[in-house]
């Protein structure tokens, strides 16, 4: 080989080291940018999301577990806020959530899923039903914050797992619905 292949060998490799360089710099910025975009969305609304799927869980757990109709009411009332709430949120997050926002639709019928249950104390289906909607909250709330922390979208594996506790969650109500046609709404 000669002295000018050799430094034109040398001059290719530098120039195809160039461009793979600055093509993951792009890269990097861009994906950086991104997740700097998508956490600041989240940002803006974690801690009422964070309340508002806590609150749903917690009104329709004590609901459960009333004795009064008078309790009832009460945590009847604190239900729905907090599930009226949880709907406000869904539509400014269907972008940054995507993929799960139909999932939390879902869950916010957990106060009314659990109401439809009171009448029928004698049975288990209503602890299920709030169990199952307890487990669909727990998990919705890991994705976001996994969302938040990686400043990404859910991840095709987190869809998944929530849509399968969704599909548990309304298997739990189907069964009580199946078991009590007549008196479910």
């Amino acid at each position: 080989m000669t002295s000018e292949t050799v430094t034109l060998i040398a001059a290719l490799i530098a120039a195809i080291s160039s461009i793979i360089t600055l093509w993951l710099n792009v890269r990097s910025q861009y994906s950086s940018e991104t997740r700097i975009a998508q956490r600041a969305v989240l940002e803006n609304f974690i801690v009422e999301l964070g309340e508002a799927i806590h609150e749903t869980t917690a009104t329709s757990k004590i609901l459960l577990k009333t004795k009064t109709e008078e309790a009832a009411k009460n945590w009847r009332d604190r239900s729905i806020v907090a599930k009226e709430k949880l709907q406000s949120l869904i539509p400014k997050l269907r972008y940054p959530l995507w993929g799960i926002t139909d999932n939390l639709r879902t869950f916010s019928r957990l106060p009314d899923w659990v109401e439809h249950t009171r009448k029928f104390s004698e049975s288990n289906h209503g602890e299920k039903i709030c169990d199952e909607g307890a487990k669909l909250g727990d998990v919705i709330e890991i994705c976001i914050k996994n969302s938040y922390i990686s400043g990404r979208v859910p991840t095709r594996f987190e869809i998944l797992r929530i849509q399968y506790q969704t599909w548990k969650f309304k298997r739990a109500y189907k069964k009580f619905k199946d078991e009590n046609p007549k008196q479910v709404d």
